[in-house]
């Protein structure tokens, strides 16, 4: 019996030591499965995260930021011109980067040139489809940007202080999104604002005639025309002009006296007239010559 003991000792003490290490590896394995399933959760989250996002391209414009510079480019014509360097980038309500645009968008350009009417139209506006403008699509150091040249459609090479604002229409048909209105500065020869002639004096050039021929017939003018003082009676080089009523009967009254046989004189005889009637078998009548006024009509 005495030589069982130790042995006996030493099985009891193998066994606790299995069962300690046992309950060891049980410990290991729970504190793992329970650690993994933890990281197999956040794991799950993530990607919850990665399909709530939206499709890029599909979400709705809520914001326009664009930033403008005066630039040189090409023309609608292909030929240099000032215009404007932009890039714009399009947000969505439940995004802080850059989203891709969904619709239409169409770019209006201002100035200050000619009237206050005038001023309140766009000279110009850009209109691009929602495919044709993804070509202007850039990577920027903040998400997707969309880079394009804007030409300054008007003729001319003077100064202009310009605005400009972007328009974006939604494919889905909602309300259209606008950008706030920029405004820029071409440099430029200032203009000449004495010759620049507004609406008012360009409709109505009649009152520069009117005012011309107010003055068109003078009395100096009578003076120097002989066929006016004729008409309207005065002198030329210092002589008296009979006006065309006082010649017409100085006529008359030298048919008279000839049909009479009374010598001529310079008098007028327009009472010998009335006192010797004329029939027709004596002498034909004599009707003068009716001599239309120049300005009756």
């Amino acid at each position: 019996m005495r030589t069982l003991k130790p042995n006996s000792w030493f099985l009891n003490r193998q066994s606790s030591s299995r069962s300690s290490r046992l309950n060891l590896i049980l410990c290991l394995l729970f504190l793992l499965t329970n650690c993994g399933c933890h990281q197999l959760s956040l794991l799950g989250k993530d990607d919850a995260k990665k399909k709530k996002a939206p499709e890029s391209g599909k979400e709705r414009v809520a914001e326009v930021i664009c930033a403008w510079e005066p630039a040189e480019g090409v023309g609608l014509n292909g030929l240099p011109c000032r215009g404007f360097a932009g890039q714009i980038l399009f947000f969505g309500n439940d995004t802080s980067s850059p989203i891709k645009v969904n619709g239409d968008v169409r770019i209006y350009v201002f100035d200050d040139h000619g009237s206050e009417e005038e001023r309140a139209e766009p000279i110009h506006y850009f209109d691009f489809e929602e495919m044709a403008f993804q070509g202007l699509m850039t990577e920027t150091n903040l998400g997707i940007a969309y880079q394009l040249f804007v030409p300054y459609t008007r003729k001319t090479v003077h100064e202009a202080n310009c605005s400009l604002r972007v328009m974006v229409t939604p494919k889905d048909g909602g309300m259209p999104v606008y950008s706030k209105m920029a405004t820029l500065y071409l440099q430029g020869p200032p203009r000449d604002k004495r010759h620049t002639k507004t609406k008012t004096e360009i409709s109505s050039p009649i009152q520069q005639v009117s005012h011309v021929t107010t003055e068109a017939v003078t009395e100096a003018d009578r003076r120097r025309s002989p066929e006016a003082v004729r008409h309207f009676g005065g002198t030329i080089a210092g002589h008296q002009v009979n006006t065309a009523d006082q010649h017409r009967d100085r006529l008359k009254s030298i048919a008279a006296q000839a049909v009479s046989g009374a010598s001529p004189s310079t008098e007028s005889a327009t009472p010998a007239v009335q006192q010797h009637a004329l029939s027709p078998t004596e002498a034909p009548k004599l009707q003068p010559t009716q001599h239309q006024h120049p300005l009756a009509n």
